[in-house]
């Protein structure tokens, strides 16, 4: 199996599986200078930038509730997502990006349902 196809079957199982907790939005827990946060066009997005080729952030959590919604945008860039808390990812809502962003990256020691 191809890295590419090994990559997508572990984003598209991650976004499939049901879970019975989900916080509404990721908690931050450190970032690099030049990337932003902000609430999308309601309070249940958000939106994260950066126009650095690769970003590391941290988070406290990173599960994204039923009907919310997480962007990522940047020109050419990364983004590696570590979290440092004690509980598993759950992604119930829309983890999604603009076509120039070249990758989205999620670790969890805990797990990612």
């Amino acid at each position: 199996m191809h890295k590419h196809n090994s990559l997508f079957t572990l984003f598209a199982a991650m976004i499939s599986c049901n879970s019975l907790y989900a916080a509404d939005l990721p908690v931050i827990y450190s970032k690099p200078d030049g990337v932003t946060i902000s609430e999308g066009s309601s309070s249940k997005n958000m939106l994260i930038h950066s126009d650095n080729p690769k970003n590391v952030l941290q988070w406290q959590s990173f599960d994204i509730g039923k009907d919310n919604v997480v962007e990522f945008l940047g020109k050419n860039s990364s983004f590696l997502n570590i979290v440092r808390g004690n509980k598993p990812t759950n992604i119930q809502g829309i983890l999604s990006s603009e076509w120039e962003v070249k990758g989205i990256y999620i670790v969890n020691p805990n797990g990612i349902n």
